[in-house]
């Protein structure tokens, strides 16, 4: 299976920053030193406890670093963030406040308007993180929901809560079928969820 990883560079601090990070997220370890690997001195000896490869695993995420590439990363490419989907809210708190220890927030979280909870954050080594979870969108729609109302929402192609983000409310409350006993249970489900209408 073809799967992209994350590849960090540091510059002497890459076992200090994968230690943290296995620390926020979790998972397994394993880092390789240039002194395990160059065995005929061909690198300088105050190099051997560098950090020549260094992958942390769990799951199917994947973060590999190096202190010996930063040199080489240069221009647009080097000018990245990671982005973290997480599985579920609390996942997403609790990595979000670890990974910002130390390091400056540019935004903190907050739902976006189509439903997902979502941040931005720099760590305390330079990454950039955003932090992403999509539940809110995937919420049905209320159970009460009338069932002229429902054929009313699938003709508009409107399956879940989060689907109702791209549409303005009056749109929505003049379709035939919605009454005003549908559109408050919309608007508080939407409410619960942290979902707004278009503006």
């Amino acid at each position: 299976m073809t799967q992209i990883v994350s590849y960090l560079s540091f510059s002497g601090n890459c076992r200090e920053a994968m230690h943290f990070y296995q620390k926020c997220l979790g998972g397994e370890l394993r880092v390789q030193t240039v002194g395990e690997v160059e065995t005929d001195s061909v690198m300088p000896k105050d190099m051997s406890d560098m950090v020549l490869q260094a992958t942390l695993s769990k799951g199917r995420m994947v973060l590999m670093g190096s202190d010996l590439v930063e040199s080489v990363v240069q221009g647009t490419g080097a000018r990245i963030s990671l982005m973290l989907q997480c599985g579920n809210e609390a996942e997403l708190r609790q990595y979000f406040q670890a990974l910002s220890a130390g390091g400056t927030v540019a935004q903190a979280l907050q739902t976006n308007h189509w439903g997902a909870l979502s941040g931005l954050l720099t760590d305390r080594f330079g990454v950039t993180w955003q932090l992403y979870w999509v539940g809110n969108v995937e919420k049905p729609l209320p159970e009460k929901l009338s069932a002229p109302a429902r054929r009313a929402l699938a003709g508009a192609g409107v399956q879940a809560l989060g689907d109702l983000a791209g549409f303005t409310e009056q749109t929505i409350s003049a379709l035939h079928g919605m009454g005003p006993n549908a559109m408050q249970q919309l608007n508080l489900a939407m409410d619960q969820a942290g979902i707004n209408w278009v503006k």
